[in-house]
């Protein structure tokens, strides 16, 4: 490749590689905690967490394959044109956020690497727009094409679905509720594990686990002989603020605090995990979303 050494060559290469950087750590950075993304997807499209999975999935993989190409100068016209449309994607995305629900919380645009408002996201996508702008107008570096990066850009497009695969079977297992034996009576344990019973892992702080537990407060209303059981974990000063938000203090619910790794251990590695319970088996696992009363009604009364 030949590179023209002039200060103009020299700012329009770091932008370049900025531009990649930025792409292929925040791609990284979501394939991680890639749990985080598909939530934010259901929340945003209301859409079945199958659907979401998929589009996490596919973001991801563009943003590898954008960093990749960029990084390899490879396709420049069209890899900077598509770069620039899902900045703009992205930034539309933020800008509902902030009508909806101002500038609070994490964007999620970096996993769980580091936190960044969706306003100081805003302002990341605005320069990166500047900077991808600036160089589509350069003279300055040499766009040529490989043929090689095709296979790259299946590769990075294939890499989120390799590494985090889709899961739409569920196979029975059964539920680890071992934790508990250090704080609860083994009889209540046993009750828990024998009885049909939908158990909810929720963390206070969670957004998402927040508006789970407010649907099973109105489940809770309408289902009264249905058996749900909240596990909650996260600092005490949230528990007020936690049920003033969610009125879940109506559903059974205990807590499992100053044990990350137990906690863990019972929910696995992501919450809100809700799973319905038969003789001690996980017969399923939903999202709130698939929560509803027919759904419910079906699980605890017609296959009885």
């Amino acid at each position: 490749m030949k590179f023209r050494f002039s200060s103009k060559a020299i700012i329009i290469e770091l932008l370049l590689l900025s531009c990649a950087a930025v792409f292929l750590f925040s791609g990284i950075s979501k394939l991680l905690y890639i749990n985080k993304l598909e939530w934010s997807i259901v929340e945003f499209l209301n859409c079945n967490y199958s659907y979401a999975s998929i589009i996490a999935r596919i973001v991801i993989g563009l943003e590898l394959i954008l960093g990749c190409l960029l990084l390899a100068h490879q396709y420049l016209k069209f890899t900077l044109l598509i770069s620039q449309s899902l900045i703009i994607l992205f930034s539309i995305y933020l800008l509902i956020e902030i009508y909806n629900f101002g500038n609070k919380g994490d964007c999620g645009c970096f996993g769980n690497a580091f936190s960044l408002s969706p306003l100081a996201s805003l302002g990341k996508n605005l320069i990166m727009l500047l900077f991808l702008y600036w160089i589509t107008k350069s003279n300055n570096l040499n766009w040529s094409n490989a043929l090689a990066s095709l296979a790259l850009c299946m590769l990075c497009l294939a890499a989120p679905f390799i590494s985090n695969p889709l899961h739409h079977t569920l196979k029975q297992r059964p539920i680890n509720l071992s934790p508990l034996s250090t704080r609860m009576a083994p009889y209540f344990i046993d009750s828990i594990k024998k009885e049909k019973r939908i158990i909810a892992f929720l963390s206070l702080g969670c957004p998402h686990c927040r508006i789970a537990a407010k649907l099973f407060h109105q489940l809770q209303k309408t289902e009264k002989n249905a058996a749900f059981l909240m596990i909650l974990n996260g600092p005490d000063e949230l528990r007020t603020d936690f049920f003033n938000e969610t009125k879940a203090n109506n559903v059974p619910y205990l807590f499992y605090n100053n044990d990350p790794s137990g906690f863990q251990a019972m929910a696995g590695p992501y919450v809100p995990s809700i799973y319905w319970i038969e003789n001690g088996l996980i017969k399923r696992e939903t999202n709130y979303l698939e929560l509803d009363e027919k759904s419910i009604n079906k699980w605890f009364y017609k296959n009885n």
